[in-house]
């Protein structure tokens, strides 16, 4: 395949270079466990927690990421609540006509089960988004690995 000219570049309006990916040097990742904020209700801060260390050891998240953190936490809460709800009430409901169908919690429960699955996605701690979301660099003077190429 030929390379086209710089002038036929222009006349397709194809001259400019693709915008480059944003950088991530300017984000160091959490280096450390952060605690929960205190406004949260007494069921979230275990929850952090467990979270906070998960995202610590992946090295995929910075201090600009921690706003939807917090929404991951509640959303995993969510989860929690709704499958307790949906185990009580079970699967199916009888409805007003007597025929069987799913249930509002049974319902709700796999919303927040799927939503919550995006969100471990997002911040790469599903065993697949491990493989595609990049790590972000170590603070300076940090000695850290960004990619393995040992493999």
């Amino acid at each position: 395949m030929r390379k086209l000219s710089e002038a036929t570049k222009r006349v397709r309006n194809t001259h400019r270079n693709r915008p480059s990916p944003p950088a991530v040097l300017g984000t160091p990742r959490l280096s450390k466990p952060i605690p929960a904020p205190s406004d949260f209700s007494p069921a979230l801060p275990e929850k952090w927690q467990r979270h906070m260390h998960m995202l610590v050891a992946t090295g995929h998240a910075g201090f600009p990421d921690l706003l939807a953190f917090v929404e991951m936490i509640r959303v995993a809460h969510l989860c929690d609540v709704a499958y307790a709800a949906a185990v009580e009430e079970g699967p199916t409901t009888v409805g007003t006509d007597g025929a069987h169908k799913s249930g509002a919690a049974w319902r709700s429960y796999l919303n927040a089960s799927s939503l919550y699955g995006r969100w471990l996605t997002r911040f790469g701690l599903d065993p697949k988004a491990r493989t595609v979301v990049k790590q972000l660099p170590g603070p300076p003077g940090e000695l850290h690995v960004v990619g393995d190429d040992d493999d």
